[in-house]
């Protein structure tokens, strides 16, 4: 009952009809995923306040000045919670980076009173968050996930009372008077005025545990032989990844693993921060094919395969002959110098004028030109037909022509003799 009541108080207290009280982060226990890596995902806005995981996408623009107080609340499933506070008197303590946050003094906690001696840790060993006192060793809350154990991480562990003993780097769960909370939420009592609604739709259901997204920008490479060759690979993974490495075959198909701790002075790379491989003084016998591979407890991601090998030895090129080789000379000094306009008419008359000379074309040896004064043979029978009837007509009135003045020679050469005996006469 008390509980209740103390529930309903906070509510009340925390609700004005100025401000949005807005579930902005929920994470459920053993659910696989570390808390600031789901806060950390960016235009995500999956789930509902009744799933295992829930993620509002105002994560990705908050605006500290649009909220009243921030909540970071371990839930229980009877509905009950105890909760960390900040209100807006300390803004300065809230910001979009939840790890950030944490590690602020709140102005206002349910676990214990304040001391000076208290910490606020994150990322402090397997443990997410931390509040933890040091004078007495004493846990008073935590976010803790087990690389090891990414299933049954994380887990929100607490005593609210007066702490729990702590020891380093060990199971919460095995510490005396510890309780544990159902889920993880944040809440924002945000301004009416600002704007939290959703910018991105509903993706539903939060993306769980799955093995890792591989990727490379490369399926054959090369390099020279002595260089050192690097093969590039990224990865997605939504929860924790636990080993990083290397496939390789040779040429002779024989195959080998390679990870960070594989021949340091060949290999450098393959890890969780840097998991792109460095073949230094790559040689003939480092060709082959390459994969990333990447794990986590659900299993491994594989990249594609990239094909690594020493470049082709290239013949040296034939000198360029000196007329090609003075124009190269010529405009590589023209292109150092900025010309103006009427410059570069100059300086290009006499090529424009030698370009004008060798493209203009010989118009009598154009096929048109030849074509003007050549028949074109046309084999049809029709055509030939029409040919020789034409023949025949220009035959006949040529021969008849020519006959015409043969029949008429006899009367001209008697006239041509009547003209020449008159003449003697008359003398």
């Amino acid at each position: 009952m008390y509980q209740q009541m103390k529930v309903l108080f906070i509510f009340l207290s925390i609700c004005k009809l100025s401000a949005s009280f807005t579930l902005v982060l929920k994470i459920k226990k053993q659910s696989g995923i570390k808390v600031f890596d789901f806060w950390n995902m960016t235009n995500l806005h999956c789930g509902d306040s009744m799933a295992d995981l829930y993620r509002h996408d105002y994560i990705d623009r908050i605006d500290i000045n649009c909220i009243s107080s921030w909540y970071n609340m371990f839930w229980m499933e009877s509905g009950t919670f105890l909760q960390i506070k900040y209100t807006e008197s300390n803004r300065h303590k809230m910001s979009s980076n939840l790890q950030q946050v944490l590690q602020e003094i709140p102005d206002y906690s349910d676990f214990s009173t304040y001391q000076l001696s208290d910490q606020y840790l994150t990322n402090h060993g397997k443990y997410e968050y931390l509040y933890k006192r040091p004078s007495n060793s004493k846990l008073f809350a935590g976010i803790y996930f087990d690389p090891a154990d990414p299933g049954n991480s994380p887990q929100f562990v607490y005593n609210s009372d007066q702490g729990s003993p702590y020891t380093e780097n060990t199971d919460p769960l095995t510490f005396s008077n510890i309780e544990t909370a159902d889920s993880f939420r944040v809440y924002l009592n945000i301004d009416s005025s600002c704007d939290s609604t959703s910018q991105v739709p509903n993706s539903g259901p939060c993306p769980g545990p799955t093995i890792p997204i591989v990727n490379t920008s490369m399926t054959y490479v090369t390099t020279q032989a002595g260089a050192n060759l690097n093969l590039h690979c990224s990865y997605h993974s939504v929860v924790v990844v636990t080993g990083v490495k290397w496939t390789f075959t040779d040429r002779n198909n024989a195959h080998k693993q390679i990870n960070e701790t594989t021949n340091p002075s060949k290999y450098s790379g393959s890890t969780y921060s840097t998991p792109s491989l460095t073949v230094k003084s790559f040689s003939q016998s480092d060709e082959g094919l390459y994969r990333c591979i990447v794990e986590n407890y659900k299993g491994s991601g594989m990249s594609s395969v990239i094909n690594a090998s020493l470049a082709p030895n290239v013949e040296p090129m034939c000198p360029c002959s000196c007329e090609y080789k003075d124009k190269l000379i010529f405009w590589a000094a023209q292109n150092q110098t900025n010309h103006t306009l009427e410059e570069w008419q100059v300086i290009l008359a006499p090529v424009i004028q030698k370009l004008e000379k060798e493209l203009k074309l010989d118009t009598s040896n154009l096929s048109s030109t030849i074509n003007k004064r050549i028949s074109a043979k046309d084999s049809r029978p029709s055509s030939q037909t029409f040919g020789m009837l034409g023949i025949v007509f220009l035959s006949f009135i040529v021969g008849g022509v020519i006959f015409v003045d043969i029949t008429s020679f006899k009367r001209h050469r008697d006239a041509l003799k009547k003209v020449g005996i008159r003449g003697n006469r008359v003398t």
